[in-house]
């Protein structure tokens, strides 16, 4: 069986939930990232099964599913292999988004600037 993740995007407008096409925060189960700048962050959209990060050199990352307006309308849910989720956490690390909470052993294991592995999503 396949190990999922729930991964939450922030990428919807603030005001009114309307998808914005940026994305400025992600959160799992153990750890919660956001941009470093105010309500700016990396391109974002949604291609067939796959999430697309970045501008030029965009990276893809496969969905499994997607529900709008998780937990309340600045935020979506994706459905993805824990690997596929672990892979973004990093990538958004490497793109200089900001730890914001994780559980202590994920939060010292980012502060010392190593990669996240599958396990580290596990709560």
């Amino acid at each position: 069986m396949t190990k999922r993740e729930l991964v939450m995007v922030a990428w919807n407008h603030w005001r009114n939930g309307c998808f914005r096409g940026v994305l400025t925060g992600a959160s799992c189960d153990v750890l919660h990232l956001e941009s470093p700048y105010w309500n700016a962050g990396i391109k974002a959209e949604i291609e067939g099964s796959c999430v697309v990060l970045g501008g030029k050199r965009a990276e893809r990352f496969e969905i499994i599913g997607h529900r709008e307006w998780v937990g309340n309308w600045c935020w979506d849910g994706l459905t993805m292999k824990r690997s596929e989720a672990v892979r973004m956490m990093n990538w958004l690390l490497k793109k200089g988004f900001r730890l914001d909470s994780a559980e202590e052993s994920v939060w010292n294991k980012i502060e010392r600037g190593e990669t996240l592995v599958e396990s580290d999503l596990i709560a």
